[in-house]
């Protein structure tokens, strides 16, 4: 066996082969170092620990902190400096145009009260309102709770109105039912389902205090009773609805009915009497309403 032995490659050796020319090989080496140059940096970068400490900040604080970091504390506002200890409810009130001091807001002042639009008071004392009735309490940190007296609550609906077809709260005997009418106003009618037997029918109703005026709507027939109309259990009126002939659309009125305090109130019509010479404890009614006058 003959060893063979291979000569080095050199750049000629290169050149000769037709792979690669002087500069084109210098031009690689080059870009070998600045690529393993660049990494050699960001590995330092990596471990360097310059660069991985908490890189607390030093030094004095200016502008409109004081102290040194990394604790400096606040002193100005927009540049104006800012000095003492602040309580409960105290609020920076500028001395000039570049100080300042913390402060209890001044009191007092005007405070107007309208009542739909028009002026029940005009001015305040502390936390009294002066005459009218109309009294300010304090009601927490800036916080006030205004009483107006006999004007009602806003949130309550003046004028109310029950239909024949709305469904009763509840009832007591026989049952109160909407049947249909081409000659009742809202084309229909509440009727009691047994005319032999005593019977109610209740509503509850969100009823603002005050003073306010009922209307019922009904219809005289033979088989009708008398209705007596409460609110809340107190008889506010009864209306005989008997008759001999069968009349539609008649309307009873009942003012002055007071309303002591806001809430749900409940309004019953009962049958429980009739007329003398009636026979039944029937009742037809097309609607009730409940308007509110003052």
């Amino acid at each position: 066996m003959t060893a063979q032995v291979r000569a080095p490659l050199t750049l000629s050796t290169l050149d000769g082969l037709g792979l690669a020319t002087q500069a084109e090989l210098d031009a690689a080496i080059a870009a070998e170092a600045a690529a393993r140059t660049t990494a050699d940096n960001l590995r330092a970068l990596l471990v360097d620990a310059r660069f991985t400490d908490a890189r607390t900040p030093s030094g004095a604080a200016s502008g409109d902190l004081s102290g040194t970091f990394p604790g400096p504390v606040v002193a100005k506002l927009n540049g104006v400096a800012v000095t003492g200890t602040p309580s409960l409810g105290q609020v920076p009130t500028a001395s000039s145009g570049t100080a300042a001091t913390w402060q209890t807001p001044a009191g007092g002042g005007a405070i107007r009260v309208k009542d739909e639009g028009v002026s029940v008071v005009a001015a305040a004392t502390g936390l009294n309102f002066a005459g009218a009735g109309v009294t300010v309490t304090d009601a927490g940190v800036n916080e006030a709770l205004v009483t107006i007296p006999g004007g009602g609550s806003s949130e309550t609906p003046w004028n109310i109105v029950i239909p024949s077809w709305q469904r009763r709260d509840s009832r007591t005997g026989s049952d109160w039912t909407a049947v249909p009418s081409s000659v009742a106003v809202g084309g229909s009618l509440l009727v009691t389902d047994d005319a032999t037997l005593p019977s109610s029918a209740t509503w509850k109703v969100l009823l603002g205090a005050g003073t306010w005026t009922f209307r019922l709507t009904y219809e005289h027939h033979p088989n009708n009773g008398i209705i007596n109309i409460k609110l809340d259990g107190t008889s506010i009126g009864t209306v005989d609805t008997y008759a001999t002939a069968q009349l539609l659309n008649q309307i009873l009125t009942i003012t002055g009915v007071v309303v002591a305090t806001t809430g749900v109130k409940a309004l019953m019509l009962d049958v429980a009497t009739k007329n003398a010479a009636g026979t039944y404890y029937q009742a037809r009614v097309t609607s009730m309403q409940m308007q509110r006058t003052a």
